[in-house]
């Protein structure tokens, strides 16, 4: 791949891509972790999708989203109809998606959520998302995504500063 179109690509993920960590209780009453990276876009952007899509050499499929299933006026996304593509597999997460950004890097914020998400899906590649200690670590970094850096110390000078008031 062509390195400009690789940092194009690095770059539409860094303002529009999403790396996730989600909880679901599945039927046995347990919880269920699940990794996974998706890119959503307006139905015209279509080009920008497929263009990740061929860089990640992702095996799944283009979706689409049509604007009939949402009522929320506000949002340019859901306004329109929209184009997305969403990668689950730990396998495909693996030996697509985390060796394409290691090669093309993320800026900013975005790169920071997925060093942390990179972490959760090597835990589940080993398979010690199915232990208490691997379960609590992604709970952990799942819990560090999508912070603002300073919040923490932010919330505690506040703290510190109403307590000196009263």
């Amino acid at each position: 791949m062509d390195s400009d179109v690789g940092q194009f690509i690095a770059g539409l993920v860094t303002g529009e891509g999403c790396f996730f960590i989600t909880l679901q209780m599945n039927h046995g009453a347990k919880w269920q972790v699940t990794c996974g990276f998706s890119i959503r876009m307006r139905a015209d952007d279509r080009e920008l999708v497929k263009m990740v899509w061929q860089a990640l050499n992702f095996s799944g499929n283009i979706f689409d989203v049509l604007t009939k299933r949402y009522q929320y006026q506000w949002d340019s996304i859901r306004r329109h109809d929209s184009v997305g593509l969403q990668i689950r597999s730990v396998k495909e997460l693996v030996q697509c998606v985390i060796p394409f950004f290691e090669r093309y890097p993320l800026r900013g914020q975005k790169r920071r959520n997925y060093e942390l998400w990179k972490e959760a899906v090597q835990i589940m590649e080993r398979g010690e998302h199915r232990t208490g200690e691997g379960f609590q670590r992604i709970m952990e970094l799942k819990e560090q995504m999508n912070r603002y850096q300073g919040q923490d110390e932010d919330d505690e000078n506040l703290s510190e500063e109403t307590d000196s008031e009263n």
